[in-house]
């Protein structure tokens, strides 16, 4: 509840040397231009790998020195080691807007491609796969999406979605309709047509970035070495060609294959098959039935995170071809499972900053985040609003070479660039103050690494004051106070207390109340509140309110932040915007 205040003479409380000082458009001029940064004439490829130790445990520890990789018969250096980790916790899915603008991979979660070949199982068989494919999804985050084809036939065919409704009706639908009696030519069709469904499904799931964790059930495939038939119009040849073929295909998908073997028999023909798939993709082949568990406890833990190994390819390198991949570790006891080929990508023109406000396209070489927050902007009778970008890596090692920032109008029209100097780029946090007309805009931050990496993240907001009465207020943002300087921050990691602030424009009289506090949503209770403290700015009609809010015993996860002000007699304005506890 808001308390009510006397209004009295304002003074100043604290100097905010970063929101008024550092972000001021005078300092930071929106429209300057630049491009300062290294610009990389052959530019960065990519591996991705998983590494493990003996009895199966996901190793997080490993460094670049630490990895030897050979491409295409060449030695090459690893320039850069990304984890990726995933929370294998099925925990709500938060209904709250988006704290920030991300492309880190982790924040939308996996896709996992189940595809069940329903010719190869026996009648009966189903409740194996059923429990199996169970085992995985109920460890999964509600971001994480499946996707559920059936196989060579097609009777079931489910695109990714997190709906878990629709995907165990889609579950249950699976059958085993393997013949009673299969022929040898019989076993050949099956291969062939099996091969052709799943490379026509890893070329739909190709990828530009990330993994995709593949789980393929089936009982067997005949191999290559399977005869000729006798070359009827019914007859089908399985050729090495056949399994070749699907290396290229796990390539696009960057697919980590684990082929799923639902029932052990003591036909070797029907294992061959198995062994050129993995072989070819660089797969794992586990067996279901009779393990107790174990090969999906595999597969939940080799699933929840991998590394992205970054290396430099040269012009004449990028075809887009697949070639071979060599690749070990000096650790040891430990295991790196990858695929077999990696393809190189074309050849495109160097990555900038400002190349990439010209498109569309999302860059995930690396982690970035990015928030916006609108403030009105003096003596500018074109431009009334400003937007501070605040932007930061996901992983703080990461060393940026170059980095600039747009607004986009709804049209798609970019109204402001901004490019950030040298200096700036030194600083944990990305800070821009980017002046335009009030309206609702696209924030774009984009930027490159001192490896050469590229990425990009996507913000959308409303610029705009809010109403309170005779007043109006700018955007909400909190960081942290040390030092008598204000620091802003995008997300909260162990911080015991955050300060939100916010602005006020106009002189209004008389008494109001107002409120700074932290709920679970919009529906719920207060966690934690404060009364914000006034202080006067340079201007006569601005002011600044700070709350202190502790929040060192908040759970990870998504909040509210509201503010809430009003003058006696008059409507209360309000400011809401999610945050996150990591």
């Amino acid at each position: 509840m808001m308390s009510m205040m006397t209004r009295r003479p304002l003074r100043t409380l604290l100097l905010l040397t970063t929101t008024l000082a550092l972000l001021a458009p005078s300092t930071l001029d929106a429209q300057r231009g630049g491009g300062a940064g290294a610009k990389p004439t052959a530019g960065p490829a990519t591996v991705e790998f998983v590494a493990t130790t003996a009895d199966g445990q996901l190793v997080t520890d490993l460094t670049a020195d630490q990895i030897t990789l050979r491409v295409g018969n060449r030695d090459r250096v690893v320039s850069a080691l990304q984890l990726v980790r995933f929370d294998n916790t099925a925990t709500p899915a938060s209904s709250l807007p988006a704290p920030f603008g991300t492309n880190n991979i982790t924040d939308g979660g996996r896709t996992f491609l189940i595809i069940v070949d329903e010719e190869s199982l026996r009648p009966g068989l189903e409740d194996v796969v059923r429990n199996a494919v169970t085992d995985v999804e109920k460890t999964l985050s509600p971001a994480d999406r499946l996707a559920l084809f059936t196989i060579p036939r097609g009777t079931t065919s489910l695109p990714p979605t997190t709906d878990r409704a629709a995907f165990a009706a889609a579950l249950a639908r699976i059958q085993g309709r393997q013949k009673a009696t299969m022929t040898a030519s019989d076993r050949r069709c099956h291969t062939r047509d099996t091969l052709n469904s799943v490379q026509s499904l890893l070329q739909g799931a190709a990828t530009t970035s990330g993994v995709t964790p593949v789980l393929f059930f089936t009982t067997g495939m005949v191999g290559a070495a399977a005869g000729s038939g006798s070359g009827g119009a019914t007859d089908c040849t399985v050729q090495t060609s056949d399994f070749q073929k699907m290396g290229p295909a796990a390539d696009q998908a960057r697919a980590q294959l684990y082929v799923l073997r639902a029932e052990q028999t003591g036909d070797r023909t029907t294992s061959e098959g198995l062994d050129n798939l993995t072989g070819v993709t660089g797969g794992r082949l586990l067996y279901v039935a009779g393990t107790e568990g174990g090969a999906m406890n595999r597969v939940i833990t080799e699933t929840s995170g991998y590394y992205i190994a970054t290396f430099q390819a040269e012009a004449n390198e990028r075809t887009g071809a697949s070639e071979r991949l060599d690749l070990r570790t000096s650790q040891a006891d430990v295991t790196l499972n990858t695929r077999a080929t990696v393809a190189i990508p074309r050849g495109v023109a160097a990555v900038t900053p400002e190349s990439m406000l010209r498109e569309l396209t999302v860059h995930r070489q690396f982690g970035l985040r990015v928030v916006g927050i609108p403030s009105r902007h003096e003596g500018d009778p074109v431009n009334d609003m400003k937007v501070f970008a605040l932007a930061q890596t996901v992983d703080p090692s990461v060393k940026l070479a170059a980095a600039s920032a747009a607004l986009y109008d709804p049209l798609g029209k970019l109204v402001s660039p901004w490019t950030a100097l040298p200096a700036e780029l030194q600083r944990p946090l990305l800070a821009a103050a980017i002046p335009v007309p009030s309206g609702t805009y696209r924030l774009r931050m984009a930027a490159v690494d001192t490896t050469g990496r590229a990425a990009t993240a996507d913000y959308e907001l409303n610029v705009a004051t809010a109403a309170a009465g005779p007043a109006t207020l700018g955007g909400l943002m909190m960081g942290t106070v040390a030092s008598g300087s204000f620091a802003p921050i995008i997300t909260v990691t162990d911080q015991k207390e955050i300060v939100a602030v916010f602005e006020l424009y106009g002189r209004p009289a008389g008494p109001f109340g107002a409120v700074v506090e932290i709920l679970s949503d919009l529906n719920s209770p207060a966690i934690t509140n404060a009364p914000p403290q006034p202080s006067a700015t340079q201007l006569e009609d601005k002011f600044m309110f700070m709350a202190t809010l502790p929040v060192g015993d908040l759970k990870p996860g998504d909040y509210i932040l509201r503010a809430q002000l009003a003058f006696e007699g008059q409507p209360t304005g309000t400011l809401t915007r999610t945050i996150r506890k990591q």
